[in-house]
């Protein structure tokens, strides 16, 4: 089970976190837009001087073995309109095996990001990209325990306004057994725009770990945005790792603040 805490970790560096679906934003009403619950991002950023704040909870299942992690809490601060600044809080990962009778408790890295915009939608450049850096403060069994830089590309497409397609490609440098090598996580996520608080998607995100092996998520779900600027997200489907499958399912919301910056710059 090990190799799906794993797995997650470096989806997170990789990517600077659990990626969604938001072309929606740009199909539909300028509302909120994530990066949940997806492991491939969003290509779009938060506007300026906006702070968002990100949660959820996973779980994956396999044969009375199970790893379960929260909050995985995501803060995203809007500096413009083209840059923004990520904080991904170290999720706390509690594993347990029925069989064995043996469980664990630890926390996975944190790391911290930028993310930029670059091209437009339906082009050849990508439309944004993450830089970003994971620190040693996770635990011992869910840590390459060295500082791990990683870069993601991602593209988006349009269809017909209502449908979209968002591809990205990312890697991770990290430690493995004394040496840097790297790992690579492309995905794609497609989908439409349900209603006008209503986004459905599927996704297929494989992973070529540092040690070789290949590991991949098939996904799919939904999110339901209320409020305008706060987002709900389910999403179930199967991990597949060099040994089995394994189910997985969670949910999250997002909540989006565009008066903090504003009411702090008041006060000076």
């Amino acid at each position: 089970m090990k190799s799906i805490v794993k797995f997650g970790v470096v989806c997170l560096l990789s990517m600077g976190s659990r990626g969604w679906i938001a072309s929606a934003q740009e199909t539909q009403l300028p509302v909120i837009s994530t990066e949940r619950p997806t492991v491939g991002n969003s290509p779009d950023l938060i506007p300026g001087q906006s702070l968002q704040v990100e949660n959820g909870a996973g779980v994956t299942y396999q044969k009375k073995q199970y790893v379960a992690d929260l909050p995985e809490t995501l803060l995203r601060f809007g500096l413009t309109n083209q840059v923004e600044v990520r904080f991904l809080f170290g999720d706390e990962v509690y594993q347990r095996s029925n069989t064995s009778d043996s469980h664990s408790l630890q926390t996975m890295d944190p790391a911290l990001s930028a993310k930029f915009a670059l091209g437009k939608p339906n082009s050849i450049y990508p439309r944004s990209s993450i830089v970003g850096l994971s620190f040693p403060g996770g635990g011992s069994n869910w840590t390459s325990g060295s500082y791990d830089p990683g870069v993601t590309a991602i593209w988006t497409q349009t269809i017909k306004k209502a449908y979209f397609l968002n591809e990205v490609g990312g890697s991770t440098l990290t430690t493995l057994a004394g040496a840097r090598r790297m790992s690579w996580a492309p995905s794609v996520a497609g989908g439409r725009s349900l209603s006008e608080t209503v986004t459905g998607f599927a996704e297929y995100a494989p992973t070529i770990l540092a040690n070789g092996n290949l590991e991949y998520v098939v996904d799919g779900g939904f999110s339901i945005t209320i409020r305008r600027l706060t987002q709900l997200d389910i999403r179930t489907g199967y991990l597949k790792d060099s040994a089995r499958f394994h189910a997985l399912f969670s949910i999250g919301y997002s909540v989006r603040s565009d008066r903090i910056f504003k009411s702090v710059s008041r006060l000076f």
